[in-house]
């Protein structure tokens, strides 16, 4: 994805997480970019488009930040470090900056229902090497 096409996702992302899928536009995401009407339209010609390009975005970056959380693990001495390590991830993840992705997340996830080409980008391979990540740092 270049860093144009990457800027107006992560708009998409902020525009999604704030509005709901019904406030995710064209119009609503070049607000958001501070970019000129019709500049999102021009990268993203439908909806669809945009929404696949949001949820690939999203798939990279839940990817790039497991990769970086599995590389800093250390080896837990204690039963409470791995616990209190996964705490801190998921209240990271429901109030901290990582809640506009979780939030975006849940949406693009109802979304899929109705296109499965979501669930496909959501579900596999992305998730599977998710899967792997994160069972490889509880090891």
């Amino acid at each position: 994805m270049c860093a144009q096409s990457a800027a107006h996702a992560d708009a998409a992302l902020d525009v999604l997480a704030a509005a709901g899928i019904r406030g995710l536009t064209h119009r609503a995401v070049d607000r958001a970019a501070n970019l000129s009407p019709g500049t999102t339209s021009a990268y993203f010609r439908t909806r669809r488009a945009l929404l696949t390009a949001l949820v690939r975005r999203l798939v990279a970056l839940d990817r790039a930040e497991l990769q970086a959380i599995g590389e800093e693990v250390p080896v837990p001495r204690t039963v409470e470090e791995p616990v209190a390590g996964i705490a801190a991830f998921v209240e990271q993840r429901l109030t901290g900056e990582g809640r506009r992705r979780s939030l975006a997340r849940y949406a693009c996830a109802i979304e899929s229902v109705h296109h499965p080409e979501l669930r496909e980008l959501l579900v596999r391979p992305a998730w599977t090497h998710i899967r792997g990540l994160v069972a490889a740092a509880l090891r």
